[in-house]
This record gives C-alpha cells, sequence and structure tokens, in this order.
C-alpha cells in the first residue's frame, strides 16, 4: 500500500530535461502536452502560428520523433520505440 501523497507523485506525468530543446521549444512542448492546437499556443505565448509550426517542427527533428504525440511521449520520460 501507498500513502495517497507519494501514489500522486508516482502517477503524475514526469517531465523529463531535453537539454537540446531550447527555452521557446520547451514552452511549445510544454503546450502540446497539454493537448493545445497551434492556434492556441500561438495565443498564448504572443508568437505566430508559423512560429509554433516552425518550433514544433525543431522539436521533432531534435528529439527524432514522427509525430507530436511522440514528442509529447519523450518528454514524458517514456519509451517511444516500442
Amino acid at each position: 500500500m501507498l500513502g495517497p501523497g507519494l501514489a500522486a507523485r508516482l502517477l503524475a506525468p514526469h517531465e523529463v530535461d531535453l537539454p537540446e530543446l531550447s527555452g521557446r521549444e520547451r514552452e511549445v512542448l510544454e503546450c502540446v502536452a497539454r493537448g493545445m492546437t497551434n492556434a492556441e499556443i500561438a495565443a498564448s505565448l504572443v508568437i505566430s502560428p508559423v512560429t509554433v509550426r516552425n518550433h514544433v517542427s525543431a522539436i521533432l527533428a531534435k528529439l527524432q520523433v514522427k509525430n507530436r504525440t511522440q514528442a509529447v511521449i519523450r518528454f514524458r520520460g517514456e519509451d517511444v520505440t516500442g
């Protein structure tokens, strides 16, 4: 049996450090992980949707993943190879 505090920490999403990403790319990835669209991310970060798209493309390339879902999985510290 686990106490409620420990259980909550173990079940909470775990974000890993991704030093290959810039600060802005990490902000964009955090928004992607929250399920935000490019338009929502652009409005939230006060940047253009084209800039968001460029950041997402750079994130995918740097993390060597095929899509946003795999990027979020990597961000959460899970294996994307399976």
